[in-house]
């Protein structure tokens, strides 16, 4: 289950996406990397494990877009997005989590998040999320195709 909120429109976005990708889970944060650095319209410029240092790395980087997850030591998710939205309200911000329940995803959302993702699902899900957001155009993306929800 997936599910995005149309905060502000994306402009159109030329060259790579520049991405923050936040996760406690060394493993998590491997297979991101891993995963997305075989994309050539995703650029991985900073890394963090925690909210306090993903909060920092996306002011040192100032990122196209933040990744990260919902669950993590000294500042969660939440309380992050809720920073990063007061401060850089023009980033758009994926939440991760393997809870993949509706409340889960609506809390995301009211959080000020701009899309949210099961962690189950990262590699069929956060691609699509990020060529939304970014409004990249891709040459498999069929014109006027809009993804709004997922169930």
């Amino acid at each position: 289950m997936n599910k995005v909120l149309k905060r502000h429109p994306a402009a159109p976005h030329h060259g790579p996406a520049r991405i923050v990708i936040v996760d406690d889970s060394p493993d998590v944060l491997h297979a991101l990397c891993r995963f997305l650095s075989t994309q050539p319209l995703v650029e991985i410029v900073g890394i963090a494990r925690d909210g306090v240092d993903g909060v920092e790395q996306v002011e040192r980087h100032q990122p196209d877009l933040v990744v990260m997850d919902l669950q993590m030591p000294r500042l969660n998710g939440l309380a992050a997005t809720v920073i990063l939205r007061q401060r850089f309200p023009h980033i758009p911000i994926v939440l991760m989590s393997v809870h993949d329940d509706e409340g889960t995803m609506e809390v995301c959302l009211t959080h000020g998040a701009d899309a949210f993702v099961s962690k189950l699902k990262l590699t069929s899900d956060l691609l699509p999320q990020i060529e939304r957001l970014m409004s990249i155009d891709t040459p498999e993306k069929s014109p006027g195709r809009s993804i709004e929800t997922h169930a």
